[in-house]
């Protein structure tokens, strides 16, 4: 909480527009437009980000008990982003919130489809390895189609979409915190709701079953959960990499709690210091440049996964 309040502070506080302390103040206490239209809304954006994708990498590691499951790797993030292409590509324009919910709307639709394909091919298949390699490949193919899609797009389109897919905490719309932070709310109250069924899964489908899990009603709460986290924070940032995946397993690294509802506090601020530390380097505030989102995130996230895959080859986890 403690590092949360920090780096909330530092990446409102410093940017490529120096301020002394008092400046800062009188900028704050004014509503200057530096600090309440762009850094605040920014480092909002990237707190709830971060902790939307975290609990969705955590819910579908569970959902699918493997450690590799996370949005990005399973193809949710491409078929949001496929959904998305369509929307901007095409040149469907909206003004106002109802731009904002267009492009959640495609994200959500695109979400839910592969996240529904993926459950049904887990349901017939038992091998983890299978669902994770059918999961890379969906997500192939939909950047297939959305690069077919980007060859017959016109010049203001493809600016668009271009922008959009190079991934960002700092592109804000109206209503997006507000959709961010019901989508987060939704989450926190699944798991709340869920509760102890979430340790019964992860000892198998049969276990579960036997204290009274009602399966199909629990693949279903989780998919409707996991694809609205993700789908949320891919229409209004784009296609995030890593933080999904990497968050729950560095919140292991130093937090041991085998349980759900134990770990959910801490994941989530995880999350959002994830997010916020992200969005604070890419906008290195020692300089006027900026860093891709993407490159920061694989930057950080990537050590994590090589970490899990050498651990699991240590402890004789096959995937």
């Amino acid at each position: 909480m403690v590092l949360a309040v920090v780096l909330f502070y530092t990446e409102i506080r410093f940017g490529s527009i120096k301020m002394t302390n008092a400046d800062f103040w009188n900028r704050f206490t004014e509503n200057d437009p530096v600090l309440w239209a762009f850094r605040i809304p920014a480092a909002c954006t990237a707190a709830l980000a971060g902790a939307c994708l975290g609990l969705s990498g955590w819910l579908l590691q569970t959902l699918f008990r493997n450690p590799l499951a996370g949005p990005s790797i399973l193809g949710i993030t491409s078929g949001s982003s496929l959904m998305v292409a369509l929307v901007l590509l095409a040149g469907f324009s909206f003004s106002g919130i109802f731009s904002s919910l267009g492009l959640v709307a495609a994200a959500l639709i695109g979400s839910f489809g592969v996240l529904a394909l993926i459950l049904l091919v887990s349901s017939r298949v038992k091998q983890l390895a299978t669902v994770l390699i059918f999961g890379l490949m969906i997500g192939y193919l939909l950047g297939a189609f959305q690069s077919i899609l980007i060859d017959a797009a016109g010049k203001s389109e493809l600016k668009s979409f271009v922008s959009w897919g190079l991934a960002s905490f700092g592109n804000y719309r109206d209503g997006q915190l507000w959709v961010l932070l019901g989508s987060l709310v939704l989450g926190v109250l699944t798991v709340l709701k869920l509760g102890s069924k979430l340790d019964f899964w992860l000892l198998g489908e049969d276990y579960a079953r036997s204290l009274g899990v009602n399966v199909k009603s629990f693949r279903m709460a989780l998919l409707v959960v996991c694809g609205a986290l993700a789908g949320v924070v891919t229409a209004y940032c784009g296609p995030v990499a890593f933080l999904g995946l990497a968050m729950p397993h560095a919140v292991r690294m130093f937090y041991k709690e085998p349980h759900h509802l134990k770990f959910l506090t801490v994941l989530v601020l995880t999350g959002a210091c994830a997010g916020m530390l992200c969005e604070l380097i890419t906008r290195m505030p020692w300089s006027s440049s900026v860093l891709p989102l993407n490159a920061v995130t694989s930057f950080l996230g990537a050590p994590v996964v090589i970490w899990l895959l050498v651990k699991s080859r240590k402890s004789k986890i096959r995937f």
